[in-house]
């Protein structure tokens, strides 16, 4: 698979391929071998001991699974633990949505500005980006990745047909809209975000958000710090045949933790402690 644009080919390339149906190849295998083999990719809600456990699963859009969690944070002031244990991300639509309802009315939201290089070539290897990923994965995930590849090559095709150059870049910077808590009464009951190394990028948005409320406690061992690079683009060199990959949105954070180190726990634990041991430490 060539994942570099020289020539409007390459937009046919992906659009021949698409209507085979065929699982997409990467010009490179992964490696995944230092990644934990039970990443969750399936939401899960628990009670052990009185306590709702949450394992929040895929960050894209929101599932129906999630959105039960969400009425039940809407409706109830209960402790409950967040486990985020090598979720590497996705989307942050789920933390918004969790921070718009534990934040009461008129609590400024931590919030972000966004900086992006958009053009033709940042666009494509954002493309060959979802590529890979769709094949690397399976199910609703791996048609998710196609799906979002396929939509971006449209915006492609569509520049190429107005012969907008391939290096032609604007910069935009979004300074995104502040977000407002929508509780009617402050939470109360503690909230335990459970987190690793490998809780990365969308993941880290749910500390970003909530570890700023005094009854939120952060449990576990640094994040990854993957936060302020997004939208990662993926390229081949042309003459070393080298996977390079490069983000083309930049993001600051009102909430910030350096990249590379992540947030902090306010509680180290073992990391193969159990969710008993867990709720026994924060007295939960």
């Amino acid at each position: 698979m060539k994942t570099f644009p020289y020539h409007s080919g390459f937009v046919d390339y992906h659009f021949k391929i698409a209507t085979k149906g065929k699982a997409w190849s990467p010009a490179f295998e992964l490696d995944n071998s230092n990644y934990p083999k039970n990443n969750p990719s399936e939401t899960s809600t628990k009670i052990i001991n009185k306590t709702l456990v949450f394992k929040p699963g895929n960050l894209t859009d929101i599932s129906n699974d999630q959105k039960e969690f969400l009425k039940w944070v809407e409706e109830n002031d209960s402790p409950f633990v967040i486990d985020l244990r090598n979720n590497g991300g996705g989307e942050n639509t789920l933390a918004n949505e969790l921070a718009r309802k534990v934040y009461s009315k008129g609590e400024k939201i931590p919030g972000n500005i966004n900086r992006e290089k958009i053009g033709i070539l940042s666009f494509t290897g954002f493309a060959n980006y979802f590529f890979l990923e769709a094949s690397t994965t399976e199910g609703d995930e791996r048609d998710y990745y196609q799906e979002s590849g396929m939509e971006i090559l449209n915006v492609i095709k569509e520049a190429e047909e107005e012969n907008i150059p391939l290096f032609e870049i604007e910069i935009e910077e979004e300074e995104l809209e502040d977000m407002i808590g929508q509780r009617n009464s402050i939470y109360k009951s503690t909230i335990v975000l459970w987190i690793n190394k490998f809780c990365a990028s969308a993941c880290e948005t749910f500390v970003e958000k909530l570890s700023q409320l005094t009854n939120v406690i952060v449990v576990g061992e640094n994040t990854m710090g993957a936060l302020h690079f997004g939208n990662p683009t993926t390229f081949e060199l042309p003459y070393s045949k080298i996977q390079i990959t490069l983000p083309y949105r930049f993001e600051t954070y009102d909430n910030d933790a350096p990249e590379g180190v992540g947030y902090s726990p306010d509680i180290h634990i073992n990391k193969n402690a159990t969710i008993l041991e867990l709720l026994e430490t924060v007295k939960l």
